[in-house]
């Protein structure tokens, strides 16, 4: 393990220099690491002059990868010195142009002492190990143990496909599959790699049988070490997802598929006239470009001449099976509605006084770690005396911790009808504890609403008498002499004209509030026809991210149209809404062709574009055009069923 390790950073640039020990022998070997990271363009490196070592092997090596697009990039020099002398040293740092800036490396100090390498030395002559078969035999010992130590290195009889099979692989941990319905689970998609590595995910799971709510990854993905039997790993998390079984029995999590590009490098001794063994040891493929014609690997060391090859290989996490438990009916409350998790509940008024022309506000706010999004509206038991209306909701959801949680508001208009003095009696709320096995009632404190009568607010009595001289006047007797009035254009054909148009306007008004009553109150049928034009409105507002190039919020903007569309169009809850459940509705309403499997390989693409990165500018327009092209053919279809 390296220690006494300094970092320079520039620009996100980092320039790293590293020793295995700041403590040494004289005559002991030990690595020194210069390590470039995040680095675009490398050119000119110096090593420093090492005064007081002796250099007994270099070597460089390069990793690439790429995960959701972003390509991480680092370049390691490593020297193997022996000092010869007791004293304390201070390594100068290496130099190098990186981007475009000449860049240094920070220095770092050993110590060489006596007796680390003769104590070393003396028990390796008491207990010689045994020596096994040694491929890299033609380098120092020093050097050989860490060729062995490189998994990249693919040796003699090995199979490419079964060393790549042991060192990437991907997998799915679930902090617990035995749960309740309802009951959170979170599972995490990890990429592990030994070997340099070009990933892309091809396939993210859909969790059918599952509400889903993402944690958000930081970007770019930063890799963390795990150890998988002893040996280390780096660990790229493709997806973290918090998950609640909507039923219950044997559920399985979809797998997510990764694509990788793997390097493999061969190790061979070349053949040289030269009579110095350092020089044929220079020579080796191993200490050349890992890249081709780089001129700064040439300078380094000297030519280009390496064996590798890159292979195709793909991935996928193995199937994981949740066994979800149904929720207990022994002691279940009458009024419970399904919420899964811990909560607390507190409620409030706007007022406590007002008239029976006035109305109040009722706010109930249920907190807590739990699938918030689908609490249902607790029951407000209310007298005859008041007029009560479906409650508004308001959510503040805590979206990126875990547990998932938050807090969702339902604010009641509680309109008197007479005055009086009411109570509103406590608001329970019931709800099912998976840690304790238990269910739970909570509830808020009473309210009581002083109603006064309705009517002028300022009190003051009205006056109903009609103003001038209150008197009957006397009965004429005869007939009554009756005169036209000078009205312009009386009995004209376009007077008669201008009193038919306002009642026919009338009768229009009156027939189209007709049928938008109709509408309202057939909130499927409603539903049903506006969800044409709601999702043409939402690709509108994905065809301005794509102008401004903005393949996130795109991708979201057409995912929720098309989603949002079929919710409208089967009148199904967005959370209750699977790829499972809408293809059989679309069985059911008979549509069929090719425009169902363009649906959901749509769906496909925006999902890998959300979570795996976007593949361009072009691809963006391809998907707008599908989703256009799917909801046109769509609504064609549902219009004729």
């Amino acid at each position: 393990m390296l220690q006494g390790m300094g970092i320079l950073w520039a620009q996100g640039v980092q320039f790293t220099t590293a020793v295995s020990s700041t403590q040494v022998g004289v005559g002991e070997p030990f690595r020194v690491q210069f390590t470039i990271n995040n680095a675009s363009n490398i050119s000119g490196f110096q090593a420093p002059a090492f005064r007081g070592f002796e250099i007994l092997s270099r070597s460089q090596s390069q990793s690439t990868s790429m995960i959701n697009g972003k390509v991480s990039q680092s370049v390691t020099f490593e020297f193997i010195l022996q000092a010869n002398a007791q004293g304390r040293y201070t390594i100068a740092g290496a130099k190098a142009r990186i981007d475009g800036d000449q860049m240094q490396s920070n220095p770092i100090s050993v110590s060489v002492e006596k007796g680390y390498a003769n104590s070393n030395n003396n028990q390796s002559r008491n207990n010689p190990a045994p020596q096994a078969p040694n491929p890299f035999g033609f380098a120092p010992p020093a050097l050989q143990r860490q060729l062995q130590s490189q998994p990249g290195i693919l040796r003699n009889g090995e199979s490419p496909m079964e060393k790549i099979k042991k060192n990437v692989f991907v997998k799915v941990n679930v902090d617990k599959t035995n749960v309740y319905a309802g009951q959170q689970i979170t599972a995490t998609y990890k990429l592990f790699t030994r070997l340099p590595t070009s990933s892309q995910v091809t396939k993210v799971p859909s969790f059918t049988g599952f509400s889903s709510h993402d944690i958000k990854l930081s970007y770019p993905i930063q890799p963390s070490v795990e150890d998988v039997n002893g040996i280390p790993f780096k660990v790229f998390i493709i997806r973290k997802t918090m998950l609640f079984p909507l039923q219950s029995g044997t559920l399985e999590l979809d797998p997510a598929e990764v694509d990788n590009t793997v390097r493999l490098y061969t190790v061979e001794r070349q053949k040289t006239n030269s009579s110095d063994p350092f020089e044929d040891i220079m020579n080796d493929p191993f200490f050349k470009s890992a890249i081709g014609n780089d001129p700064f690997f040439q300078q380094a060391f000297g030519g280009s001449d390496v064996t590798y090859h890159d292979y195709d290989y793909n991935t996928s996490s193995p199937p994981v099976m949740i066994h979800v438990k149904p929720l207990p009916e022994a002691g279940k409350p009458a009024d419970f509605t399904g919420a899964v998790g811990n909560y607390t509940i507190n409620a409030s008024v706007d007022k406590t006084k007002l008239s029976a022309s006035d109305a109040a506000t009722l706010k109930v706010t249920i907190s807590g770690t739990g699938n918030i999004s689908l609490l249902s509206a607790p029951q407000v038991d209310l007298s005859s005396d008041f007029d009560n209306y479906t409650p508004t909701i308001t959510d503040k959801i805590n979206a990126n911790s875990n547990p998932y949680g938050g807090s969702r508001t339902f604010t009641y208009v509680l309109m008197p009808k007479v005055a009086g003095n009411f109570t509103i009696p406590p608001v329970k709320f019931a709800y099912f504890d998976p840690a304790k096995e238990e269910y739970k009632t909570i509830e808020t404190s009473a309210f009581t609403l002083d109603v006064t009568p309705g009517g002028n607010k300022n009190g003051n009595s009205i006056n109903y008498t009609p103003e001038g001289n209150n008197v009957l006047q006397p009965i004429r007797n005869g007939r009554l002499v009756w005169s036209k009035a000078g009205l312009l254009g009386f009995g004209t054909w376009w007077y008669w004209l201008l009193l038919i148009i306002p009642l026919v306007i009338l009768v229009l008004l009156y027939l189209l509030k007709r049928r938008n009553d109709s509408l309202q109150s057939n909130t499927v049928l409603l539903k049903n026809k506006r969800a044409n034009r709601i999702a043409l409105k939402r690709l509108s507002q994905a065809n301005q991210f794509l102008q401004q190039n903005k393949p996130k919020e795109f991708y979201n903007e057409v995912s929720q149209a098309v989603w949002g569309y079929l919710c409208d169009k089967f009148d199904i809850p967005y959370a209750e809404l699977s790829k499972q459940k809408a293809q059989e509705k679309l069985f059911e309403k008979q549509v069929n062709g090719h425009t169902p499997e363009k649906l959901f390989e749509l769906l496909d693409n925006c999902e890998v574009a959300l979570y795996a990165g976007s593949e361009g500018h072009e691809q963006m327009k391809t998907t707008y055009r599908d989703a256009v092209t799917v909801i046109t053919h769509l609504e064609e279809q549902f219009k004729k069923s």
